[in-house]
């Protein structure tokens, strides 16, 4: 009997975190294209928020999906929503 792989995309929380926690090229790309910059104006970005690689993919454990400081200055939070959500605005608060 094989075993049935199950493939997760990046819409799901626990993987975005991980892809962007390492593989510093996309997390600069994808900070360059939210927020229209140049890749090569970023000096350095550093996730704040670092989650174990390997617990459960299934739950939402993380809070936040991305925190980082931008060249050593700026804090950028990045959540995503993958459904339209009334309320969203008023989440964001916590952090």
């Amino acid at each position: 009997m094989t075993e049935k792989r199950k493939f997760y995309g990046m819409r799901n929380d626990y993987m975005f975190h991980a892809v962007l926690q390492k593989n510093e090229e996309v997390l600069r790309n994808l900070l360059a294209t939210l927020l229209e910059m140049d890749e090569a104006d970023i000096v350095d970005c550093h996730l704040e928020n670092p989650i174990e690689l390997g617990k459960e993919i299934e739950g939402k454990e993380c809070i936040l999906d991305v925190k980082l400081t931008l060249n050593n200055a700026k804090i950028i939070n990045i959540e995503l929503q993958v459904y339209k959500q009334t309320y969203w605005y008023f989440r964001f608060y916590f952090i």
